[in-house]
């Protein structure tokens, strides 16, 4: 929550100097700036989605504390989606046009960004610190995103070094999870292996929103890996850690 907290004060601090640039305000009613949030806050990635909620009341009360925004306090208006695409969509409709937001910001998952952006995009809505690191989401035309954490080519390129290149560890096997966030991930892992002249011994892919990892398990067994990166949420990948344990891998 404290990383979430010290991210949210930058992206605000951010968003307004970017408006301040250009001699505008931003469109907000007299006393408040109202942002919107769709994130799984149930469900089982919701401990993700609950964690970024937090972090970014926390930035909120901090800012509020101070004295808000230009004399406007910040306010957050948090939808569930589940970590669903479809629920995100229309949960970013409903925050724009309903609750006419000035920013959706702090929603989790690749899948349910890249939902929530067609929506932003066509209403000219930014959206403020996804939790993602697609490449995708960090390319133009998609310049209303604003992103501050690393991307996820980025993140894989740092594992395969650390395991190639400090450890000697040449067979990398990976369970991901079979949507837009796992494919982007397994990308990412192919570039950085093939920069070394390698490949992954083993790819096995699960289901967003389960923990049916026992197949893909004994896929990536029968492989013989020295090194596996797990691509997913915490429910599937700790279930797999268990089954690593359990036969004693």
């Amino acid at each position: 929550c404290m990383a979430m907290r010290s991210c949210g004060v930058a992206l605000i601090t951010a968003l307004w100097i970017g408006y301040a640039a250009v001699g505008e305000s931003p469109p907000a009613a007299a006393h408040r700036v109202l942002f919107g949030q769709s994130a799984p806050l149930e469900g089982p990635t919701r401990a993700l989605g609950q964690a970024m909620h937090a972090g970014l009341l926390a930035a909120f009360h901090e800012i509020n504390a101070g004295g808000g925004v230009h004399d406007r306090s910040l306010e957050l208006i948090s939808r569930n989606d589940g970590y669903e695409p479809a629920a995100a969509a229309e949960n970013a409709w409903d925050l724009i046009h309903k609750e006419s937001v000035f920013a959706l910001i702090g929603c989790v998952g690749t899948p349910t960004t890249r939902a929530i952006r067609a929506v932003a995009r066509h209403e000219n809505v930014p959206i403020v610190g996804p939790f993602t690191g697609a490449a995708g989401l960090r390319r133009a035309p998609f310049n209303e995103v604003l992103n501050v954490r690393a991307s996820y080519a980025q993140e894989l390129e740092r594992i395969v070094a650390e395991f190639v290149d400090t450890r000697g560890r040449c067979r990398i096997a990976c369970l991901y999870q079979n949507d837009a966030f796992g494919l982007t991930c397994i990308e990412g892992l192919e570039d950085a292996l093939s920069r070394r002249g390698l490949t992954p011994v083993a790819v096995a892919p699960f289901e967003r929103n389960t923990s049916a990892v026992k197949a893909p398990f004994l896929a990536i067994r029968r492989a013989e890996p020295d090194a596996i990166i797990l691509i997913g949420t915490y429910s599937p990948c700790a279930k797999f850690v268990r089954l690593v344990r359990q036969f004693d891998m």
